[in-house]
């Protein structure tokens, strides 16, 4: 089958009928316009966390995530994944944010929504950070395929 020229029309799905995206980077949703104010992505080779929670496991682990966090991944089949998701996602928010300085990574919570969509949480300093920098929401997107983990992540008002 052959594709439609690239001028054709494209069928939207029911969210993007709701949404119009505007060359100034603001997304309308539902008559709302949310502008984005920052990105970040961020890669992860798997093994590397593998190691470090080999050589270090208890204390790393209770450092950089939520209990809730640590609870979701010892229901995980594959905890090395889930927290290599997490890392590599709480690295994509920070890069986001724009910032230098030292924020501990327990102030950023990724855990899986009931669909299974992650979702984001801040708290501590970072999120007084983000209310300064006017950030209402933080979108992201995990995966993870062989060796790597990585992460996307959208700061919006």
């Amino acid at each position: 089958m052959q594709a439609p020229p690239a001028s054709a029309p494209r069928a939207l799905d029911a969210g993007a009928r709701d949404r119009v995206r505007s060359s100034r980077g603001a997304v309308e949703e539902k008559g709302e316009k949310r502008v984005i104010l920052g990105v970040g992505t961020d890669i992860l080779n798997m093994q590397r966390l593998h190691d470090i929670l080999e050589a270090e496991s208890d204390s790393f682990v209770r450092k950089v995530f939520t209990a809730r966090e640590r609870e979701q991944a010892a229901e995980s089949p594959d905890p090395v994944s889930y927290y290599a998701t997490r890392f590599s996602g709480k690295e994509a928010v920070f890069k986001c944010f724009g910032i230098h300085g030292n924020v501990r990574l327990s102030e950023i919570e990724i855990l899986d929504g009931e669909t299974g969509q992650p979702y984001v949480t801040l708290s501590g300093q970072l999120n007084g950070i983000a209310a300064d920098k006017g950030i209402r929401s933080v979108l992201i997107s995990l995966s993870c395929e062989n060796e790597y983990a990585v992460a996307f992540a959208v700061a919006q008002d």
